[in-house]
């Protein structure tokens, strides 16, 4: 009698299945057109999601392939839309209908939802030039938001693109730049959000991991970016949470949080010792402040003396408990960290560590890693993936040392950082709050060579041009990987398949799927700077980054009136 009552059900709902079941989805749709030496693909992904490339280096790709995507994209396994026609130049879903211009390779895009709605017409502009693009009709658009991050005008908190204008990254895109008395990120996250009246809308993310420039001011917009190929999807929708919520599903959706992240964490640059922090949350108790974390900047791995490289502890990434000639004569000393880390969590205190991507030559780390996960020298001025065992270094005496730039390109350099530092000396001890600083990079060789993620018709992509805006999403990839690893593996504190958590001052699209929040870096300590943090906001909301923030009171201090470096 239980076999009976447990089928029963089942094959009630297998045949209410087979009456509600949608009308089959048609493949994935792909068709190509071809002007001179320039190709365009057409790849229809869904009935309002249509994926592109362009270029006039090298032969076209069969259309029998997919476009290439970047590792900024997470969904590509669409399965097509629900009805696909074309007729000639001419294609059509029941959400969209493109016409390409066949002697230009132009592409005019209506919206059929909306009354046939002219949305925009997107053309291919100097594409046998290294720094190529889109030229882009505005058609009705009143509002453009997205595009990352960047700090345009202190003390004004409004402004889309069309009044900010143009929107440029630094010398090879993601960059860490000087504003109103601080400093503040500049993140390239190609995505931009295009608004009319009466829901006329549309999304565009282009899929480049090249520096960029986007002109709001032009008539038509000009997009400028280098790279072989020009690959970038169009999204339409019924209104703008439906667009980003189908670029989220794109790129990814952020994981939640660790619910203490989102209290109260306190950091500065930088506590000494654990007295110091118990001194300090005794302090915040006995005023009433909800203390939730502490945050541990390079002191706690033994901290950098200026101008002094043989004393630099960057990269060292284990506690300084005076147990090694390096850190025995500083005036650091974190010692028992198991111990302190499980005294802090029995009392709802956690703590995030900062970690960055450069390996001091005066530390075992630099010592212990093997050279060719490193960013590497060039051979005879080319980047020869078969000699990697001559790693760049990276003179930055000023600040750290000197010393080598871990290639998060390599997946073998995450797991080796994760499995021989970052796990044994952080993650296994409870600590899951990990802050990436400094991951524009901020100091490279532009000369450098990675193992590279694409390869194209003109070779394998592994300089450092290919590299820069990925290099942040690839490092934060790679802790999340690491954490797979480890997977039903219980820290010392119990906890079994912790969430991580990252901090990170740069990044890409996508770069939130793995858990990372970012923030507005080292931002003066102005009301004129809080303003235009809150533009930056709203656009890095539009861009997918849903945890943005800033320190608070800001960082800069000596950017107050009447005030310095020392308060």
């Amino acid at each position: 009698m239980n076999i009976i009552r447990l089928a029963m059900p089942i094959v009630m709902a297998l045949v209410a299945f087979l009456f509600v079941q949608p009308a089959a989805k048609a493949d994935v749709f792909r068709t190509q057109f071809q002007t001179g030496s320039a190709y365009l693909t057409v790849e229809v992904l869904d009935d309002d999601l249509i994926h592109f490339e362009v270029s006039s280096v090298g032969q076209a790709p069969a259309t029998t392939e997919s476009i290439y995507t970047s590792p900024m994209v997470f969904k590509t396994d669409y399965s097509g839309p629900a009805s696909i026609s074309q007729a000639e130049n001419v294609l059509e879903t029941s959400d969209v209908r493109l016409e390409i211009d066949t002697s230009n390779l132009c592409i005019r895009a209506i919206d059929k939802t909306k009354q046939n709605a002219y949305l925009t017409t997107i053309c291919p502009a100097d594409l046998t030039q290294g720094f190529k693009g889109l030229n882009i009709d505005p058609a009705q658009t009143q509002n453009v938001y997205g595009l990352g991050e960047e700090f345009k005008n202190p003390g004004n908190a409004d402004g889309d693109w069309t009044t900010l204008g143009v929107r440029e990254g630094g010398e090879f895109g993601n960059s860490f730049r000087q504003f109103d008395g601080g400093a503040t990120g500049n993140i390239q996250i190609p995505v931009y959000y295009a608004v009319g009246d009466n829901n006329l809308n549309y999304a565009l993310l282009v899929d480049n991991v090249y520096k960029q420039r986007w002109d709001f001011q032009t008539f038509w917009w000009q997009a400028r970016m280098y790279g072989d190929q020009i690959r970038f999807y169009l999204m339409t929708g019924n209104n703008l949470p439906n667009l980003r919520s189908d670029y989220m599903e794109l790129v990814g959706r952020p994981p939640v949080p660790p619910r203490n992240v989102l209290g109260l964490w306190v950091s500065e640059f930088g506590y000494d010792n654990w007295d110091q922090i118990d001194s300090l949350l005794n302090g915040l108790r006995d005023d009433n402040f909800p203390v939730d974390g502490f945050v541990l900047d390079l002191q706690w791995f033994g901290g950098v003396t200026l101008n002094q490289p043989s004393g630099s502890a960057m990269g060292r990434l284990d506690w300084d408990e005076n147990q090694e000639p390096l850190v025995a004569d500083d005036r650091y000393f974190f010692g028992n960290p198991e111990a302190k880390i499980k005294q802090f969590a029995e009392d709802d205190i956690r703590l995030a560590a900062i970690e960055e991507s450069y390996l001091a030559n005066s530390t075992d780390t630099y010592q212990e890693m093997p050279e060719f996960l490193s960013a590497y020298q060039r051979t005879n001025n080319v980047c020869n993936p078969n000699q990697q065992s001559n790693p760049i270094q990276i003179n930055a005496t000023d600040f750290w040392g000197i010393g080598r730039m871990i290639d998060w390109s390599d997946p073998e350099a995450g797991n080796w950082i994760h499995q021989q530092r970052r796990f044994p000396n952080l993650a296994k001890l409870g600590i899951n709050v990990h802050w990436t600083d400094l991951g524009e990079p901020e100091r490279y060789d532009a000369s450098a060579c990675y193992e590279g993620v694409e390869t194209t018709v003109s070779g394998l992509k592994n300089e450092h041009s290919d590299i820069h805006n990925l290099y942040n999403l690839l490092w934060d990839e790679s802790i999340w990987e690491g954490y797979l690893e480890e997977k039903n593996i219980p820290n010392n504190l119990g906890i079994t398949n912790q969430r991580p958590f990252l901090l990170s001052r740069s990044g890409a699209a996508g770069i939130q799927r793995y858990g990372a929040a970012l923030w507005s870096a080292d931002i003066g300590a102005r009301l004129s700077s809080l303003a235009t943090h809150s533009n930056a906001q709203m656009h890095m909301s539009f861009s997918g980054i849903d945890y943005y923030g800033a320190d608070i009171g800001g960082f800069r201090k000596e950017a107050m009136p009447y005030n310095d470096r020392n308060g």
